[in-house]
């Protein structure tokens, strides 16, 4: 599937990002080279979710940095994942752009969850119906708890993360090989240059990073819908005030760890 291309200097580039996202979960962006780009895009697609290593304007600056938590301040390679893969609900839409270009390496890797539900559904339906089970994965929340929420789930939903923050029950992994060899077929690698990104649907695609020389910064904004954001004030909830690690994804240890009943 080709992926469209919007340009920041294009005044309706926010609308039609949103378009674009309705129908294809993803659009690649050029031109956007300020914080301030990014929030004004970001209004047409929700509320800002604020990370705990951002700005006031919720925009977090992902670069390497030792005194920071999370692999993605590192300029380690990040497996394909969902952003705050550990919150019920977790943030909907994912706004980058690349601050400074990395000397080498640094290239965005991408899969489309619908994709990759589709083929495995087809191709190996008892990994599909291991990934829809809650009880084969648990995923760290705030408090640094697991609760067990399924890979798969909604209508064509996806959750992912393979680090020291998901426990796999071992019917599960052991059909880890599997799932990485569909990953592989369907992988999407995008090299961006300075002020260009992406805008993604955080439940529709994963989405990764390759390791890279130099200094690297990418910004990056967490969106929810308004909707779901009213939603969750009538149920007394304010998630804007979670804290989860900032960057939900590493390198997958083998052999895999094994969590407790759920």
């Amino acid at each position: 599937m080709e992926i469209l291309w919007l340009d920041g200097n294009d005044a309706s580039i926010g609308a039609k990002a949103c378009e674009e996202i309705s129908k294809r979960g993803i659009v690649l962006v050029r031109n956007i080279k300020s914080e301030q780009s990014l929030t004004e895009i970001s209004k047409h697609f929700g509320q800002v979710f604020n990370p705990r290593h951002g700005s006031p304007n919720g925009v977090a600056n992902i670069h390497p940095d030792h005194t920071l938590e999370g692999k993605g301040y590192t300029r380690t390679a990040l497996l394909l994942h969902t952003d705050r893969s550990g919150m019920d609900n977790p943030p909907r839409f994912l706004i980058t752009t690349v601050k400074k270009q990395s000397e080498s390496g640094g290239h965005s890797t991408f899969v489309n969850g619908k994709h990759l539900q589709a083929q495995i559904l087809s191709e190996d339906p008892k990994l599909f119906q291991l990934l829809r089970d809650s009880r084969m994965t648990q995923f760290q929340q705030e408090d640094r708890s697991f609760k067990c929420l399924p890979m798969f789930y909604g209508e064509s939903k996806i959750r992912c993360r393979f680090d020291d923050g998901i426990y796999f029950n071992h019917s599960l992994a052991e059909k880890l090989p599997h799932l990485m060899r569909h990953l592989a077929k369907l992988q999407v690698r995008v090299a961006f240059k300075e002020g260009e990104g992406y805008i993604l649907d955080n439940h529709w695609w994963l989405h990764g990073r390759d390791g890279f020389n130099g200094d690297r910064e990418v910004l990056r904004l967490l969106i929810n819908p308004v909707i779901i954001d009213a939603l969750q004030k009538e149920e007394g909830k304010n998630t804007s005030k979670l804290i989860l690690p900032d960057i939900d994804t590493t390198l997958l240890d083998f052999p895999p760890r094994f969590p407790t009943s759920c």
